[in-house]
């Protein structure tokens, strides 16, 4: 199943498509468009060509995400506890 999306420049394939060789869909993609693998129309890959910005970089671009100000701390360590959550829960409030 072969079909346009967006625009001439954005092409759909289908994972069964008889001419779904990585080769020849590279070229295409260096050369014509970005290319959405599907498999049973579900989107799982893009091959795009190089040098094209990522979704990421555009929206950067844009202003309109930034980078983490700081870096995500780990989790805590986990309590653990005897008995039930609710009896936890129904003894400290007393």
């Amino acid at each position: 199943m072969l079909s346009c999306r967006k625009a001439v420049r954005d092409i759909e394939l289908a994972v069964a498509h008889p001419y779904a060789t990585t080769f020849w869909w590279a070229a295409v993609a260096e050369h014509v468009a970005t290319v959405t693998v599907t498999d049973h129309g579900r989107p799982v890959a893009r091959i795009v060509p190089d040098g094209q910005p990522t979704r990421l970089e555009q929206l950067r671009a844009e202003g309109r995400v930034q980078a983490a100000r700081k870096k995500k701390q780990p989790a805590p360590e986990p309590i653990r506890g005897e008995g039930m959550v609710s009896e936890l829960i129904e003894e400290q409030r007393r």
